[in-house]
């Protein structure tokens, strides 16, 4: 059950992309990515050199460490963000961007660490699908959404069924954070990506 409720929390993202200003997130995607470049590297080189030289782990299970370390919670990033009602300034747009890449470079890693520990190395070709997938995905996303969007309001327009759009909407949302998963992206980015094409 709380595994479940957790799972809701993608609710949250496509509320946040909903209120999401796109052009002002795009301005910010130098600064975002610097910002998430460090937020990815910092916590990566730590985590590695800590659990490697301190603790005295293998190479592997470190750079798993590191690569753990790297994740941000973009919905605690969010909920702090609009309790200081930071959320829609320059700086909070460059915090979201930046968890936004973060966590995107946070699931490349950790996807080419599971293929190493597997397989023993890791290929360019499996490296390119996996980077291909998310790619897609966030092109894909925003044009899908928008047209489900515009047949969820002829059906609602020429139907009498009570609360037609907010449960189309939620059942959309966790569509997207299923097709993000698959995709290997995380489910929250699809809920986020679902908010941002209706914004």
């Amino acid at each position: 059950m709380i595994k479940l409720l957790a799972e809701i929390g993608i609710l949250l993202l496509f509320e946040v992309g909903l209120e999401t200003d796109i052009r002002k997130l795009m301005r910010t995607g130098r600064s975002s990515s610097i910002v998430a470049f460090g937020g990815f590297l910092i916590p990566f080189v730590l985590g590695f050199f800590l659990a490697h030289q301190l603790f005295d782990l293998s190479v592997l299970v470190s750079l798993f460490i590191g690569g753990a370390l790297t994740a941000t919670s973009i919905g605690i990033t969010i909920r702090v963000l609009t309790d200081l009602h930071q959320r829609n300034t320059r700086e909070g747009q460059i915090v979201l961007g930046a968890a936004v890449l973060d966590d995107v470079l946070g699931v490349v890693l950790l996807a080419l660490l599971y293929e190493f520990s597997i397989a023993g190395g890791i290929t360019l070709a499996n490296t390119s699908k996996v980077l291909a997938f998310i790619g897609l995905f966030f092109i894909l996303a925003p044009i899908a959404a928008k047209l489900i969007s515009l047949l969820i309001k002829h059906f609602d327009d020429i139907s009498d069924i009570p609360c037609l759009i907010p449960t189309a909407m939620v059942s959309l949302v966790l569509l997207f954070a299923w097709l993000a998963h698959e995709m290997g992206a995380p489910e929250l980015l699809g809920g986020f990506a679902a908010g941002l094409a209706l914004s």
